[in-house]
């Protein structure tokens, strides 16, 4: 109420309006009745100072002693069972604050102090729940925390405002159990903290109810009373066993559930905990050729066919001779047959609908006496023998020594071949083609052609070239039938050589006769080469270290590809902590070094106040990801 103020205003720092009061940087101060007094908890609103949330020092007391506290605004619909007995909505203005400092005015922290003494369940060991929103213009965060009792070392119920909050919620939960009357709501941080720079609102202050959680929805347990408000944070806490009598549980269908002896006694809810299973047997419920067991190692609920059995379908049988019977799936309109017997699924295989003869060796030829079932050569078939087979023409095929005896009647059972292959051509003549090896005779005719360019191939692809008419030109070798190849025409630069050659001078290529680098150019050599990230000139680099030459062997190049070997991030592990650096993932990425391989992992974003700690002003500046890294405790 501010009724009797004649008018407020802010004085800067050293001000000259009031030079015999001393002025403390930052402070608000008021004009009331007169007297100039330090204003605590006060904001500003459309130009003017109020305070009906907050008491100035000056006047915070009557002339009785009794301290004045605003009166609290019921809100129970934003905070049902707010225990907090000031306005909760109203926006508070915190103090000038160093380490130990009440963020309440005497007259608020009584009228706390008295609500919490009311309030059943706070010196109780139960949990009780802070929600508030807060802004800070301050350059570095603030933790304000409840202290009193034996737990007032470190506090509890502690949150942390941000620096440079806008509106930020916040939110805390504790176990109190602590003396009302010894209650403080302080600020624990270290540093100082200016005036006005942190205003906190909307404060719900509530013990944590049952209701909140679904603590007692696991089977076998249920809500221990009706009561809303009740208080708990836990199975114990909130909940009591359930009995399955009570829970009225029904042991259905019977023929998959027994009652227990013990049912009206036991603890659940659920027909697992109250309720004794029935096991399918399959033996004796699926004992019909028809259907088959559900399961062939698992357990199944049930005591009737249709609960442990399942039809049993022809596709699924494997008939008992199988060269001789065939299964049959499929009924004459396309239905699953039923079945699992030989009987119900097979049909015969008849040798009299088996060939005999595509035996392409004519190894067997069909039984003369009566046919029976079967599918196989054995079971259906005669063999046949080479005695009276001929190996005609006697130029390509001759008779093996033990033809008489061998089984078969074609020529390459019971013929041994003359191969080409084993044929010496005459003068003028040449093998014919590249399948000689494979084509049978022995004669010029079967296995030869004459000799000619057009089949004629040049004894060094690198040195010679098929003349352009080869085709119509008689002759047999190099100089008849090819042109030569000059390294004059090579270019030793060209991309297809990568950088291992360079040009000869125009002396050695004069004459030279070749087509390759190997023939017509110089080699550049490795070992004058230094890769990349090699700054020594060791041939070791981070990224790439040079290839050894051996006495067999000297690499060639001029690039990082061919001189040098690559080394990945993939096979570097560093020594340092890996809660401060993150290994790189890129494929192919290349380095041997934490700043090549790692990225420094910084503690931004770390959420120090899940561990009751406070984060260093600037995490950007710090490396780490655990609290012992990233977080200092607020002593």
């Amino acid at each position: 109420d501010l009724s009797d103020w004649n008018f407020a205003f802010i004085l800067p720092h050293g001000s000259s309006v009031v030079p015999q009061v001393k002025m403390k940087q930052g402070l608000v101060w008021c004009l009331v009745a007169g007297s100039l007094c330090p204003l605590q908890g006060a904001k500003v609103r459309s130009g003017s100072l109020r305070s009906s949330t907050a008491i100035p020092e000056a006047a915070n007391s009557s002339q009785d002693g009794n301290s004045t506290t605003a009166s609290k605004v019921e809100d129970d619909d934003f905070c049902p069972g707010n225990k907090f007995p000031l306005d909760p909505r109203e926006t508070y203005v915190l103090p000038r604050l160093e380490k130990g400092t009440d963020i309440f005015l005497e007259g608020q922290l009584a009228a706390l102090q008295v609500a919490l003494e009311k309030a059943r369940d706070w010196s109780q060991k139960v949990t009780w729940q802070l929600s508030l929103k807060a802004s800070s213009s301050a350059q570095s965060s603030a933790k304000l925390a409840f202290t009193g009792g034996v737990q007032s070392e470190n506090g509890f119920l502690g949150v942390t405002v941000p620096a440079g909050a806008k509106g930020k919620d916040l939110y805390t939960y504790d176990d109190v159990g602590v003396d009302g009357k010894q209650v403080h709501l302080v600020y624990t941080g270290n540093g100082q903290i200016a005036a006005g720079a942190i205003t906190i609102t909307d404060i719900c202050l509530t013990p944590r109810l049952c209701t909140e959680a679904d603590y007692c929805d696991s089977p076998g347990w249920k809500n221990k009373s009706a009561n809303s408000s009740l208080v708990g944070n836990s199975i114990a806490e909130c909940c009591v066993p359930d009995l399955c009598s009570s829970a009225k549980v029904n042991c259905t269908p019977s023929s998959k559930w027994s009652t227990p002896e013990d049912f009206a006694s036991r603890f659940g809810n659920t027909k697992e905990q109250c309720c004794m299973p029935t096991w399918c047997d399959f033996a004796s419920i699926c004992n019909e050729t028809t259907v088959e067991a559900k399961s062939s190692g698992a357990q199944i609920q049930g005591s009737t066919p249709g609960e442990c059995c399942r039809q049993a379908y022809c596709k699924d049988y494997k008939c008992s001779k199988p060269t001789q019977l065939e299964v049959q799936p499929y009924l004459v309109d396309g239905s699953l047959r039923v079945g699992s017997t030989d009987d119900e699924c097979c049909a015969e295989l008849l040798c009299e609908e088996f060939d005999c003869f595509r035996d392409p060796l004519g190894m067997w030829k069909n039984k003369s006496g009566s046919l029976g079932r079967g599918s196989t050569y054995a079971e259906c078939c005669d063999k046949q023998f080479c005695g009276n087979f001929s190996c005609v023409p006697s130029s390509k095929w001759t008779n093996r020594p033990d033809k008489a005896t061998l089984q078969g009647h074609s020529l390459d059972a019971c013929c041994h071949a003359e191969m080409c292959s084993e044929y010496t051509c005459s003068e003028g003549w040449m093998k014919v083609g590249n399948r000689t090896s494979l084509k049978v005779g022995s004669s010029d005719e079967e296995c030869c052609e004459r000799k000619v360019c057009s089949v004629y191939t040049c004894s060094d692809k690198t040195m010679w070239v098929k003349k352009a008419n080869s085709s119509a030109l008689p002759g047999f070798n190099d100089t008849q039938c090819c042109d030569k190849k000059m390294c004059s025409d090579l270019d030793c630069h060209d991309s297809e050589f990568g950088t291992k050659w360079t040009s000869k001078n125009a002396s050695e290529l004069s004459g030279l006769q070749g087509s390759t680098p190997q023939q017509c150019c110089n080699p550049r050599y490795c070992r004058d080469y230094s890769c990349t990230s090699d700054s020594d000139g060791d041939g070791n680099g981070t990224k790439w270290y040079r290839k050894v030459d051996t006495n067999a062997h000297e690499w060639m190049g001029t690039t990082d590809e061919e001189c040098c070997v690559p080394r990945f991030c993939s096979y570097f592990e560093t020594d340092l902590p890996l809660t401060q650096w993150r290994k790189r993932t890129e494929p192919g990425l290349l380095g041997s070094t934490e700043e090549e391989c790692y990225d420094p992992i910084t503690c931004v974003g770390f959420n120090c106040t899940a561990h009751r700690m406070s984060a260093y002003p600037k995490p950007a500046d710090y490396q780490g990801s655990t609290s012992q890294e990233c977080c200092f405790k607020i002593s």
